[in-house]
């Protein structure tokens, strides 16, 4: 087992250095669980049929995502003024200054990243299947059943309308 060496000494100006890259990084992970939240509701929106919340989540969504953006600008600043070359991630960072609370801040993001990352594949699997179950529904309603007689419904002018809705028997049999 080996030992750590003891950290080393750290002068007042990258002390401050270091809280600042802590505080964006604090920053940023209050800014990705709140993506991660305005995620989770698009979705529930999403399976449900929601469009009017949908709408509301993505608007809020597309915020969100700025304001990550600004964050990570933010924290790749703070990283660039407190690292030395050899520190390619704030983890190696951490390592080198045996800093707990810089790693764990450093992991909750990455969790935070990989949560964000499976909810954007099952809302991208949501929207298509709602995408096809639309589009399946649509053509129910605008052109029946293949080989099937659409009934006739007429305008208020007497017209025959062909284009009319498929009968009610055929869009319970779809849903």
């Amino acid at each position: 087992m080996s030992v750590r060496p003891p950290p080393p000494q750290v002068e007042s100006a990258h002390r401050s250095q270091l809280q600042s890259l802590k505080d964006a990084l604090r920053q940023q992970r209050e800014s990705l669980v709140a993506l991660v939240e305005v995620t989770q509701e698009e979705q529930a929106h999403l399976i449900a049929f929601d469009i009017q919340a949908l709408t509301d989540a993505t608007t809020r969504r597309m915020s969100a995502m700025a304001v990550v953006a600004e964050r990570q600008h933010a924290t790749r600043q703070a990283f660039d003024a407190a690292r030395l070359p050899t520190d390619s991630t704030v983890t190696a960072l951490a390592e080198r200054l045996a800093d707990d609370e810089l790693g764990q801040l450093a992991s909750s993001l990455r969790a935070l990243a990989g949560a964000l990352s499976e909810l954007n594949t099952l809302t991208q699997v949501h929207a298509k299947r709602s995408s096809g179950m639309t589009r399946a529904y649509a053509a129910l309603l605008t052109r029946g059943r293949q080989g099937a007689k659409v009934p006739n419904a007429y305008s208020r002018n007497g017209r025959a309308n062909h284009a009319a809705a498929a009968p009610a028997s055929i869009v319970v049999r779809s849903l």
